[in-house]
């Protein structure tokens, strides 16, 4: 089971507190998935947008003018997960959407599981797996 709890960025609740009420509303919501489904990685702000990082960034969101949109870094997690995104508008590595409401929440923690595995975190379960263990880096 982690031990530690994601480090918070003040950078990243400054740009939260930039967005008006209903967005920063949403975006919270996402950061907290993000770092329950992650508890090891390090927040931080790249190219404008808040960013997960387990050595490497793994996951990023932000408001843009007109949708939000939720940025997978490396990998194939949207592309293996197709099907349970496809109502939504997704790109390569990128989904977009208009409400939280439109996400399907255990999909999207499930695939930032995934990320950080990917990066060689063995302590987030996957439902395959089921076991957990203490985190190390491969």
């Amino acid at each position: 089971m982690p031990t530690k709890k994601t480090n918070l960025d003040p950078a990243v609740a400054k740009y939260l507190a930039s967005l008006p009420e209903a967005d920063r509303i949403v975006l919270e919501e996402l950061r907290g998935w993000i770092t329950k489904a992650a508890p090891l990685a390090t927040e931080g702000m790249a190219y404008g947008m808040p960013t997960y990082l387990l050595a490497e960034p793994i996951v990023a969101y932000k408001r843009q003018k007109n949708h939000f949109s939720l940025y997978f870094c490396g990998g194939e997690a949207v592309s293996r997960h197709a099907e349970e995104l496809r109502d939504l508008d997704v790109g390569k590595g990128c989904i977009r959407f208009k409400k939280l409401a439109d996400l399907p929440k255990a999909t999207i923690v499930q695939m930032v599981k995934e990320a950080a595995q990917q990066h060689g975190f063995r302590d987030l379960p996957t439902p395959a797996a089921g076991k957990k263990g203490g985190a190390m880096m491969a």
